[in-house]
């Protein structure tokens, strides 16, 4: 891990962007996006509900789970306080609209999280990296084959307990949580079980929300964090080769990569920037010739030219020993 060149780089890029609006959390545009989150997932249970589908549920199962990828990466933000720029709210709505509904603590996230960055690519003390080893993802990349196997066995029986515990035991289970957290984490779950209780639709909430939970939200996931890392933390000597922006199509990128999760190189060079500006300063900053040579994979499954590689042919290469995307 070359710690001396990550903040070199971060340094640099900084530069680039100190004249910028780049750098303001606000307070309201994170609450639209709240918004927007749960009435779509509203909407996917009306129009299930209202069309008895096979088909529409599980359409809305996907819908609901990119959701909760959605809510998960604002809380994602709340780990880096620039949910909401007030820290009453950035807490607490972090804690109940995006921590809570998906099973995480916004306290351990945070910590887990802190160190994923400072230690980027440690084999011990990156716990992503660490979760990325223990589900033995460097073997899973090196085929197509194998990758596909990975897929099935963690959406099946065999591995999801491993992938469930690997994924929430560092977010969830951490001895130093604030009273705080506790407390309202217990008050949430209880009033969560007098509401389903009272109105007698637990039913309607292991359908919509544990089934999407439990499936397609794995895998979305799993393919969405794969993908930030996947087949590079051999290169610990730099942040534009550790990290890679995925840059696929929008409508894909609303279900994998929501709230601009597919700029990951970006965000590991700018940590304190809000998503919602990410996507204008990554326009702006391709114009720099060192970061225009960082690690871009443009399209998922497709190649948009032949100059080009794609996520999925990124992460089963093994060409990304000292290459870039």
């Amino acid at each position: 891990m070359s710690t001396q060149a990550y903040v070199a780089e971060k340094r640099y890029i900084v530069s680039k962007i100190k004249n910028g609006p780049y750098i303001e959390t606000n307070n309201h545009s994170n609450l639209i996006y709240i918004l927007f989150d749960y009435l779509l997932v509203m909407i996917s249970i009306t129009l299930s509900l209202h069309y008895k589908n096979p088909i529409v549920y599980v359409s809305s199962v996907i819908v609901i789970s990119s959701r909760m990828r959605a809510l998960e990466n604002l809380l994602h933000d709340a780990s880096h306080r620039k949910l909401f720029k007030n820290p009453f709210l950035n807490t607490w709505i972090g804690m109940l609209c995006c921590a809570f509904p998906v099973f995480n603590s916004l306290y351990a996230y945070k910590i887990s999280h802190d160190k994923h960055h400072r230690y980027l690519g440690d084999s011990v003390s990156d716990p992503d990296r660490v979760r990325y080893d223990a589900l033995g993802m460097k073997d899973a990349l090196k085929t197509p084959g194998a990758f596909i196997k990975k897929i099935i066995s963690i959406m099946s029986l065999i591995e999801m307990p491993k992938f469930l515990l690997g994924t929430i035991k560092p977010f969830i289970f951490n001895r130093n949580t604030p009273k705080k957290e506790i407390i309202a984490r217990v008050i949430f779950y209880i009033s969560l079980f007098f509401i389903l209780t009272y109105f007698s639709v637990w039913k309607y909430f292991i359908f919509y929300w544990v089934f999407p939970y439990l499936t397609a939200f794995q895998l979305i996931r799993f393919l969405s964090e794969v993908s930030e890392h996947g087949n590079l933390y051999q290169n610990t000597h730099s942040i534009y080769k550790i990290s890679r922006n995925n840059l696929c199509h929008p409508v894909l990128a609303f279900f994998l990569y929501p709230h601009s999760d597919n700029l990951h190189l970006l965000h590991h060079l700018l940590p304190h920037i809000p998503h919602y500006f990410l996507p204008q300063l990554h326009h702006e900053l391709m114009s720099d010739a060192i970061y225009a040579q960082g690690n871009h994979c443009y399209g998922y499954l497709f190649r948009r030219n032949k100059n080009t590689a794609t996520t999925i042919s990124d992460l089963l290469s093994l060409r990304n020993k000292g290459n870039l995307c």
